[in-house]
């Protein structure tokens, strides 16, 4: 295959992978709701595809699509009615084509046989009127819009937040379909498309977008190079100093649109976490009502990659574990129908996302047993409910009492403690028996540019993300205990770290005992561990800058600590220090002298 023919085959799966998302989309809209409009729609999609697909030699994928084009006339021309039966088969037929443009992209070859779903789907739409298969309202009122021509635009909802129930249809009996059916919205939500009638769009690769922010983030250096020259030398010059501030304005300014290239809406993150939990409600027979909120917030495209698969452990731990049986709900003078609600929001610092259930909630005696039994803790005095909780994000942590498809294998939520700490982010567990579980997740905005202290070490310069600290205070500003391995603020005891000590500096001149005739030149950072406060000393702290997060050289990449590297305002290298990994290392380190004292 020649460069141009790559270059089509590229072309076309990543607009094909932007069409089966919708289609995806448009399936979990009409398992909530039957319209035309949605119909007509699913089958434009699917002729484009084999349109598409046929265009540049993908004969065996435009015949597949072609044959569930058959299908999805009949439903569209209401030959057969539209069950939760036949979306599934739909839902099932976009995960085939998606990961059949996954390797088609990749320039494999699909070697999985769809013999076998063909036969379910043929059979499916042929006999459904002999089965007489429970079926989902169809609202044929609706106009249907006219036709689009290949990879044309939807209307965008204006709506970032909806509601979905995925609910079990109990007249007539069926013993294995979950019909979904929705509270009342304006609108059908629809993935968030940015691009409008005056406005075009050009697919860029992802490598060069980051070249792009690494020549703007070179640019950021130089420009706090020239303003820390400039202080040194007391330039008077105006036209100097008008330049320098135009030319600091225009490089902020430049490196947020950079940035903001790579900023996604989370609303497909969502969808897939719809989709899972559409999915496996059916599976477990359970009836669960799905909210989800702020779908148009955004985040950089690596921190949502890397939160996929973390936020579906979470999920499916909710419908597996947390949301009982409708017949034990009602028992407990519960809902029959459960729900889990997932939201995004904004905040000062990144994103924060919350995913809660209304289930049975997280018992902490079960937690403790099994922290015991597989021999994590060795008992639980004076654990704390936040401690006993966070017990569930250990490696090889389970409560199942049994090994399935969805649980019981020791692996999930250990994977989303890690993923998350990778991330910089932060999570926090709540639970009440009978009541339900809310895990909350505090994310950056992006994973390439963060705000930093530059802190003293001895005679070196360090970064600490100012995420990671809670507050700075001053040596002289504290009370100590006897030993000086303790500070007491605000009622509270907080133990004393060396920072310098920690990174294996030689030099005790950060110690308290040291700067007893020097107070003002010691500064405690204040950051939070899971069982409380730690106070890590450093000589000083000389202000705050947004930095660019490095990659370490191959040599030193090792270091225990240090999460990269970056250029100081003064053009001299600093270490970006890893408070995460430290605190991880010190609670390791102190834990079991903690809870057996």
């Amino acid at each position: 295959m020649g460069e141009f023919e790559d270059e089509m085959r590229v072309i076309f799966c990543d607009e094909a992978t932007d069409l089966l998302l919708r289609w995806e989309s448009v399936a979990l809209e009409l398992s909530k709701k039957v319209k035309i409009e949605l119909l007509q729609e699913i089958f434009r999609i699917a002729h484009n595809l084999k349109g598409g697909s046929r265009a540049i030699g993908l004969v065996e994928f435009g015949n597949f699509v072609h044959k569930v084009e058959d299908g999805i006339t009949l439903l569209r021309d209401e030959k057969v009615p539209t069950s939760i039966k036949c979306i599934s088969l739909l839902l099932k037929a976009q995960k085939i084509l998606m990961e059949w443009i996954t390797a088609t992209k990749e320039g494999t070859e699909y070697t999985d046989d769809t013999s076998a779903f063909l036969a379910e789907y043929q059979s499916a739409m042929k006999t459904e009127n002999e089965d007489k298969q429970p079926e989902l309202v169809l609202d044929s009122d609706m106009s249907a819009p006219p036709s689009q021509d290949l990879f044309s635009e939807t209307p965008e909802s204006t709506e970032s937040s909806k509601v979905v129930e995925i609910k079990k249809i109990s007249e007539p009996p069926i013993s294995s379909d979950i019909v979904a059916t929705s509270v009342k919205t304006d609108e059908p939500v629809k993935l968030k498309n940015t691009k409008t009638a005056n406005q075009e769009s050009i697919r860029v690769p992802a490598n060069k977008l980051d070249e792009l922010a690494a020549c703007i983030g070179e640019l950021s250096i130089h420009q706090s190079i020239m303003w820390h020259l400039n202080s040194d030398l007391k330039i008077k010059n105006k036209i100097f100093l008008n330049s320098l501030q135009v030319g600091q304005k225009l490089t902020k300014e430049l490196y947020d649109r950079a940035l903001g290239l790579r900023m996604q809406p989370i609303q497909s993150l969502f969808q897939r976490l719809e989709r899972n939990i559409l999915d496996l409600s059916q599976n477990l027979n359970k009836t669960v009502k799905v909210i989800l909120e702020g779908s148009d917030v955004e985040l950089d495209k690596t921190v949502l990659d890397k939160m996929v698969d973390p936020l579906t452990h979470i999920v499916r731990n909710a419908i597996d574990h947390g949301i009982e049986k409708n017949e034990e709900r009602l028992q407990k003078g519960k809902d029959a129908n459960g729900t889990i609600k997932i939201s995004a929001k904004q905040d000062t610092s990144g994103v924060v996302i919350t995913v809660s259930d209304d289930g049975k909630g997280l018992n902490r005696s079960k937690i403790i047993s099994k922290a015991v039994e597989k021999k994590l803790i060795s008992h639980a005095n004076n654990m704390s409910d936040e401690q006993v909780l966070k017990l569930i994000l250990l490696p090889g942590f389970s409560t199942a009492d049994k090994i399935t498809d969805v649980s019981g294998r020791g692996v999930g939520m250990d994977v989303v403690s890690k993923a998350i700490e990778e991330l910089r982010g932060k999570i926090h567990i709540e639970s009440v028996e009978n009541s339900g579980s809310n895990f909350n997740i505090s994310l950056p905005t992006s994973v390439s540019i963060i705000d930093g202290l530059i802190v003293k070490l001895t005679d070196q310069l360090y970064v600490v993300p100012v995420d990671s600290i809670e507050e700075v205070i001053n040596l002289a500003d504290c009370e100590f205990d006897n030993n000086k391995s303790m500070i007491y603020l605000r009622d509270q005891v907080i133990p004393i770290q060396k920072l310098a000590s920690i990174l294996k500096h030689s030099s005790e001149s950060n110690h308290p005992k040291n700067n007893e005739k020097n107070n003002e030149s010691g500064i405690f950072l204040i950051a939070k561990r899971q069982q409380g406060k730690v106070a890590f000393l450093v000589d000083a702290v000389l202000g705050q800058q947004q930095i660019v997060v490095r990659p370490l050289n191959q040599n030193i990449s090792g270091l225990v600590g240090i999460m990269g590297g970056t250029i100081l305002g003064n053009g001299e290298p600093g270490l970006i220090i890893d408070m995460h990994t430290i605190l991880k290392n010190y609670v390791a380190k102190f834990e079991d002298k903690e809870l057996s004292a």
